[in-house]
């Protein structure tokens, strides 16, 4: 995804092809141990940090300070981003899952 030439579309469904292969690759990935998604327990594990919400002076347009709050929390190219790999319990992957975020921040980075 590093050619900006690419319209919105061609880019979405290069993505679209990428994850669906990604989801073949690893089957249909469950989180074992009992742990549903939607349980709230991810939360603790793969969230943006809470960050104060923002003023504006009058200056700033309503319109402006929705755009800079919602892309607030963006990364952007540069960006330093850390990651874990849990060693057991349920959130922990196999070799194979492991390797395909690893790949995926190498594509990214």
């Amino acid at each position: 995804m590093t050619h900006t030439s690419k319209s919105l579309s061609q880019q979405v469904s290069e993505l679209t092809t990428r994850l669906e292969s990604l989801e073949r690759r690893l089957g249909a990935a469950k989180i074992s141990g009992g742990v549903s998604a939607n349980s709230g327990e991810l939360d603790r594990f793969c969230a943006l940090p809470e960050v104060p919400e923002r003023t504006f002076g009058r200056d700033v347009s309503p319109d402006r300070a929705r755009l800079i709050q919602l892309l607030g929390k963006k990364w952007v190219n540069g960006t330093k981003l850390r990651y874990y790999f849990f060693d057991n319990g349920p959130f922990s992957a196999g070799n194979e899952q492991t390797d395909l975020v690893r790949e995926g921040f190498d594509v990214w980075s």
